[in-house]
């Protein structure tokens, strides 16, 4: 127990519930912003998902081998903060995922915008109500830049939400 709080084994380190890894000596390592720990393990240095290694080390499901020349099974599976912060690794703040329903629905040009702000783009942009007007006055198309200042994305999303209409149009 470490201050109170069962701690588990991960090869030669510590792990808590509230998700604070120790190594042999005992001091605390530090959790990257990215949600990654470097360690050492069997003599070698290797940097490792701090998730995973609290989900490993609490439940006994090795995701990870690590042998002599590192990782090399587990990779059907992702160990997930349920609150999106990699930093927070409490055991009651992960789940397991396969990989192939995690990323069924992902948009991976654009992930970090949702579908609602894409279709607020092209409802923006829309060309058949511009085209009712002859494309003048209050009914000429913001530009794209005008696009990316109000939804404060990039210009490549900005053109492919459109193109994207484009294509759905001609289908």
């Amino acid at each position: 127990m470490i201050d109170g709080v069962k701690a588990y084994n991960f090869y030669t380190n510590l792990v808590t519930e509230d998700g604070h890894i120790y190594n042999a000596a005992g001091t605390e390592l530090k959790i990257r912003k990215n949600g990654y720990v470097m360690m050492y393990v069997n003599g070698k240095k290797v940097t490792l998902s701090a998730t995973r290694v609290v989900y490993e080390a609490i439940t006994g499901v090795k995701l990870t081998e690590i042998e002599g020349d590192g990782r090399k099974a587990g990779r059907n599976f992702l160990t997930i903060p349920i609150d999106g912060d990699p930093t927070n690794i409490r055991f009651d703040n992960i789940k397991l995922v396969e990989k192939k329903d995690y990323y069924k629905n992902y948009d991976f040009r654009t992930s970090k915008y949702s579908k609602d702000i894409k279709k607020a783009i092209r409802r923006d942009y829309n060309r058949e109500e511009r085209a009712k007007h002859n494309f003048r006055g209050e009914w000429a198309h913001p530009t794209y830049d005008e696009l990316v200042e109000k939804y404060g994305c990039s210009r490549s999303l900005v053109y492919n939400a459109l193109k994207k209409e484009t294509k759905e149009a001609g289908e």
